[in-house]
């Protein structure tokens, strides 16, 4: 098997873009349009499941392979996520899992999820769960942790998490032709995924075709030993109300063309049923089942690929349209028999979002890129008791970024700057017969600077942000009859972020250092009005400082790493001149990650996540906080595989046998108070290739 592990650098950043290769290459550099955030790394650097870089204008970011990392078999979005270095993956009360990055919200609005380039979470909550999202045809993962470009759209502050199924260049993509796996875990849950590939001559041109789907059913997870249902539910090694079952499908297809222009589309789409545990210790939980969750998403992209120029010089086009359609049904129960239902609500969501991208280069080094987004989100929205309300939400940006390369200085060379400006809007044309709230207008910018010293041994990189987010409708309005209070004068929250980074080689060794500072501005948080109805408000200030540590030292055949992020996170209310702890906001957070070979041709991985003292609001503690105490979660796995000398002529080229361990020592972590993750599962897995 490759080796896995985490390259940590910062991308010849500019040592490639800024200088001769630039030149050199401009023509066969890329065959799509340019990419949101162009990534730059060191040549002959061996990476596999992970990498870290550094995009062109100042950001950081993570490259994950999600075939090279050991998850289970047809995984969701949230566990391919959970062990990535920086990242707070965490489900709520309502079973949606979401992710935060560098003290950013744990409303996690403030975050982004891409599907091959296009904006999935300009919906009608802002925020796209995890829990459900299937990983099944998705080729790469990026996470930009640090300053997103503005060309990605609106409502962009604190990262992104950008999904590549189809829009995966033909060099890069998934290179088997047939695929099964399968695996069962000590529950009894199982997991089934398959998928297939033709690649082919199509005109002048190549075409990819993928097709496959997955398939998971559990009866409920391990509950750990540290946590306790209620009475009379004590007894239960299952954590209560947490059955589930989804299958999920997806169909891809990629076609380059000899000169440089392609075209990609995907659709994929889930259908699923679950229960949602509920809060352990609370006096009033949300006792929630989803009878049916049905979503499908499809992305239509368009490339000119690389090319001459009218206005000189060399340019490209990129014209993505994305439909993303679903129906949630959501039961809440009287007790926790869940026998007796006592409210009922059922959404249909239709949300149609387009992006144009264009690319050009200036004499003398320069190159400018620009992008529109428009974004149309509709939802119908029965509730009972209650009613029937339909809402919908427009929102917009322009945005453009000017990258310029400029003179070496004494020992930095490659140096290239960037600056960029960004208009964004929305308004919201339906209310349900609330009060409407008007058009919202914010403007945001960009500065990065990136260069090199030590002759290209140290990579710099340097940024600063300000980006805004408009309140969603379910902010503004979603919840049980008469009782939300809209607010039709919230404001846009307002996010500036600075990064300042280095990745050092040594050898075969790299490390990276990127130190980071936030401040989002009035946020929107809840309140409560003199007659008990739920209010949003524009009120606190976040602030969050910090530094990420990332390494990587390969040894012949094995490997480790590991990350640390440090930071300080505290809230204010300004008006009260009131300081507030941040809730799930730990200190420290990190993780180890190593692997090996060992005898029988086979290979051992290992991987714990640690996680600091946190914190959530409790309005009946006497501090008003519960104490959520510092963790740590392992995970091992060990691996063979065999691989068939007549490959060429049959079906599958290579059998993968594993059985790991997840929580390995059954350790009691939660996700948030009163929801513990997992316990210990043991997990059987093959996979033919």
């Amino acid at each position: 098997m490759p080796s896995r592990h985490i390259t940590a650098f910062a991308g010849a950043l500019l040592a490639l873009a800024a200088s001769s290769a630039r030149a050199q290459t401009r023509a066969q550099a890329r065959a799509d349009s340019a990419n949101t955030d162009t990534a730059y790394h060191l040549p002959g650097v061996r990476v596999q499941a992970l990498r870290a870089i550094a995009t062109g204008d100042g950001g950081s970011a993570l490259q994950i392979r999600l075939d090279s990392l050991h998850i289970p078999v047809a995984p969701t979005l949230d566990q391919a996520l959970r062990d990535v270095p920086f990242m707070q993956v965490r489900t709520n009360p309502r079973g949606e899992a979401y992710f935060a990055l560098r003290g950013s919200s744990f409303n996690a609005r403030e975050v982004a999820v891409l599907v091959d380039g296009v904006p999935m979470s300009l919906n009608f909550d802002h925020r796209a769960d995890l829990s459900l999202l299937p990983a099944t045809g998705a080729q790469t993962l990026t996470v930009v942790r640090g300053l997103p470009s503005l060309l990605y759209g609106p409502n962009v502050l604190g990262g992104v998490v950008d999904v590549g199924i189809a829009r995966v260049p033909l060099a890069d993509a998934d290179s088997d032709h047939l695929r099964f796996d399968s695996g069962i875990d000590h529950t009894g849950a199982y997991r089934l995924a398959s998928g297939v590939n033709v690649e082919d001559r199509a005109g002048s041109g190549t075409l990819l075709v993928r097709a496959g789907g997955g398939y998971r059913h559990s009866l409920g997870f391990p509950l750990p030993p540290g946590a306790t249902e209620p009475p009379p539910y004590t007894a239960r090694d299952t954590r209560l109300n947490s059955y589930g079952e989804q299958g999920d499908g997806y169909l891809a297809a990629r076609y380059e063309g000899d000169g440089g222009g392609w075209m990609s589309l995907s659709s994929s789409g889930y259908s699923a049923r679950r229960g949602v545990p509920a809060e352990i210790g609370s006096k009033s939980p949300q006792l929630l089942q989803y009878p049916a969750e049905r979503r499908s998403f499809s992305v239509l992209s368009l490339g000119s690929g690389a090319r001459r120029s009218p206005f000189g010089g060399w340019g490209s086009l990129e014209a993505n349209v994305g439909y993303d359609g679903g129906r949630t049904e959501l039961n809440g129960f009287t007790a926790r028999t869940y026998t007796t239902i006592k409210s009922r609500e059922a959404d249909d969501d239709h949300d149609l979002t387009s992006r144009i991208v264009a690319d050009q280069t200036i004499a003398g080094g320069g190159d400018l890129h620009a992008a529109a987004t428009y974004a149309d989100v509709r939802r119908h929205e029965a509730l009972a008791p209650g009613g029937v309300s339909d809402y919908s939400q427009r929102l917009w940006s322009g945005a453009t970024e000017l990258g310029w390369r400029l003179p070496n200085v004494a020992s930095l060379s490659a140096l290239r700057a960037s600056a960029g400006v960004a208009l964004d809007a929305a308004d919201t044309p339906d209310t349900a017969g609330k009060p409407a709230v008007g058009t919202l207008h914010a403007w945001g910018g960009r500065l990065g600077l990136t260069g090199a010293t030590d002759g290209g041994r140290v990579l710099l990189h340097a940024g600063v942000n300000r980006r805004v987010r408009f309140p969603s409708l379910r902010e503004l309005y979603s919840g049980p009859l008469n009782m939300i209070q809209p607010n039709p004068n919230l404001r846009p929250e307002q996010m500036v972020a600075t990064e300042a980074g280095a990745t050092v080689g040594a050898g075969a060794a790299q490390l990276q250092g990127v130190l980071f500072h936030n401040e989002i501005h009035d946020e929107i948080v809840s309140s409560t009005t003199a007659a008990k109805k739920v209010e949003r408000i524009n009120r606190d200030r976040t602030t969050s400082t910090g530094v990420e540590l990332l390494a990587s030292v390969p040894l012949g055949p094995a490997s480790i790493g590991g990350d640390v992020t440090a930071q300080s996170v505290t809230g204010r209310n300004p008006a009260a001149a009131q300081d507030y702890r941040a809730e799930y906001q730990p200190k420290f957070a990190g993780g180890v990650r190593a692997s090996a070979p060992v005898p029988l041709g086979a290979e051992l991985s290992l991987g714990t996540r640690m996680v600091g003292t946190q914190y959530c609001v409790d309005a009946s503690s006497p501090t008003g906080y519960d104490r959520l105490a510092a963790s740590a979660r392992t995970s091992v796995a060990l691996s063979r595989r065999w691989t068939r000398r007549d490959a060429a002529r049959s079906w599958f080229r290579s059998i993968e046998s594993t059985i790991a361990a997840d929580d390995a020592g059954d350790e009691t972590i939660y996700d948030q108070c009163g929801l513990p993750q997992p316990g210990r599962v043991i997990r059987f897995e093959l996979r033919l290739r």
